[in-house]
């Protein structure tokens, strides 16, 4: 299966967001790819109301391309239920799985899809160095996890990649790290994009260029790899970042 991440920085303007990741969907369409994966903060900014529009444009560049979409923060309904990610399956419709642990409102949740790869968890920046979030993956035994992170330097860029590598060992087979890049929010970010399955680097985006990075998975042996489900050490680097940011 050829999965597509986008890396990119967020234009200031709302509507520029959506164009840019929309042409994103189309260009992992035209690749080939089955599902594309965006960073928490895809349209620059925390939406706070339901857009119909933007949704039903979502829906139908999935539709068009045959593509599964995981988005970053969305509304999702016109009742303004707020989802860290959501989950579009190539006939359009956001099949975010709810239960307890993972409810499909909340800017607060980790998200958690049945993909075509098997089942997925996206975690925020923040969740993805939580080492909390650890017994959450040895509930729900993820075959993908997701972290929407990207770093303020080369030590945080060396750090997540650390983590998505040791995860991918231990928590999950596949795991996909998806990356922000230039000014925004205040801060100049690096990308560390890539893809990671059983140790191995399948794919890793350049950490400043705004690029649709593609990787080929196995979902054979994706499928079939008995993960082990241990708990993961946080590189100290980010569970500084964690702690600092939890406390603003």
């Amino acid at each position: 299966m050829k999965i597509a991440l986008a890396q990119y920085q967020p234009k200031e303007e709302f509507k520029l967001n959506i164009h840019l990741a929309l042409r994103y969907i189309d260009e992992a369409g035209d690749a080939g790819a089955t599902i594309i994966c965006f960073n928490q903060f895809f349209l620059g900014i925390v939406p706070n109301k339901y857009d119909r529009r933007l949704i039903a444009a979502l829906a139908e560049a999935a539709i068009k391309n045959k593509i599964a979409i995981v988005t970053g923060n969305l509304i999702i309904n016109k009742n303004n239920c707020a989802a860290t990610s959501a989950y579009f399956n190539a006939n359009g419709e956001i099949t975010n799985i709810q239960s307890e642990k993972t409810p499909a409102c909340g800017f607060n949740a980790p998200g958690l899809f049945a993909t075509g790869l098997g089942p997925m968890l996206a975690l925020t920046e923040l969740e993805a160095y939580d080492s909390q979030v650890d017994s959450l993956i040895q509930d729900i035994k993820p075959k993908v996890i997701l972290m929407q992170s990207s770093a303020i330097s080369l030590l945080e860029a060396a750090a997540i990649k650390e983590l998505a590598i040791d995860r991918s060992y231990s928590q999950a087979p596949l795991v996909l790290a998806v990356s922000m890049i230039g000014k925004c929010l205040n801060k100049d970010y690096l990308g560390c994009t890539m893809a990671v399955m059983q140790g191995q680097i399948l794919a890793e985006a350049p950490d400043s260029a705004n690029i649709l990075l593609l990787a080929d998975a196995d979902t054979a042996n994706c499928a079939n790899y008995q993960v082990l489900r241990k708990q993961v050490t946080i590189p100290e680097l980010l569970q500084q970042k964690l702690t600092h940011e939890a406390a603003h």
